[in-house]
């Protein structure tokens, strides 16, 4: 197994460089572990966990942590394109990146996602997505949602995340 340090251009005009071999090491292994089974039940879980451990590399790209407003709105455009793809690993990796961006102009892209993606690792995404946006507009989509959704798995998710936004427990 290569432990070489990853590069990353980041900001366009700012090299990094990441110690990546944890988590280069934890892809790896989940890689070994499904070469041979079928990839369709490799699934959120193992999505969730890549993104939480690389989360962080969003902003690491300019100085002061912050990116100015044509670079994010460069990147909300794109993750808006990743919502609409049909990918479901994109769907839901660029909902969690809007998420963190708190973008208002992914409110309504999100609900359509809650309403009309065909699974429910999607569907939970984009309630996750709208509660820590906390746009009104997304907070009743998820609480409808919390009612009426198809699946059960995606109604309890759904509460779950709605009566934490009413608690205060979210990170806004």
């Amino acid at each position: 197994m290569n432990n070489t340090p990853l590069s990353l251009n980041i900001s366009g005009n700012t090299n990094k460089l990441f110690e990546l071999n944890g988590i280069s090491n934890l892809v790896m292994q989940i890689i070994n572990i499904k070469r041979g089974q079928e990839m369709k039940n490799f699934t959120l879980p193992f999505l969730l966990l890549f993104l939480l451990l690389t989360t962080g590399f969003l902003h690491a790209g300019s100085p002061s942590g912050s990116v100015s407003a044509a670079q994010k709105d460069v990147i909300v455009k794109s993750l808006l394109n990743g919502i609409a793809s049909g990918n479901m690993g994109l769907m839901v990796s660029s909902a969690q990146f809007l998420a963190e961006y708190k973008s208002v102009r992914s409110v309504i892209p999100l609900m359509e996602m809650l309403h009309e993606a065909e699974n429910e690792e999607s569907r939970i995404a984009a309630a996750l997505a709208l509660i820590k946006i906390g746009d009104s507009r997304g907070v009743f989509a998820v609480r409808q949602a919390a009612h009426f959704d198809d699946s059960e798995h995606v109604r309890n998710m759904c509460m779950k995340f709605y009566c934490a936004y009413l608690c205060g427990k979210t990170d806004q």
